[in-house]
C-alpha cells in the first residue's frame, strides 16, 4: 500500500507543529516512487531522515541515511 502524498503532507504538518520528528524508512522508496511517477526527493522531502536500502541488488548490509548526525544521536541517546 502507498499513502497518498497529500496525507503524508498533512502528517508532516501536524508533526511540525507538535516538534515531532519525522523519519522515513525507505526500504521501498523505490518502488513507490516508480509506482507514483513521483521522484525520491519529493517523496522524502516533508521528512527530516531518510535511510534507503539497496538490499534488493546488493546485499544486505547496503542501506544509506541521510547526513542527520545530531538528530541521531539525540534518538540514540534518549533510548539508553
Amino acid at each position: 500500500m502507498i499513502f497518498p502524498q497529500s496525507d503524508i503532507l498533512e502528517i508532516a504538518a501536524f508533526a511540525r507543529q507538535h516538534d515531532i520528528k519525522l523519519h522515513l524508512d525507505g526500504a521501498r522508496l523505490w518502488n513507490a516512487a516508480i509506482e507514483t511517477g513521483t521522484s525520491l526527493e519529493e517523496l522524502s522531502q516533508p521528512f527530516e531522515s531518510v535511510s534507503l536500502c539497496f538490499s534488493k541488488g546488493l546485499g544486505p548490509s547496503s542501506t544509506v541515511s541521510s547526513p542527520f548526525a545530531q538528530f541521531f544521536l539525540t534518538v540514540q541517546y534518549s533510548h539508553t
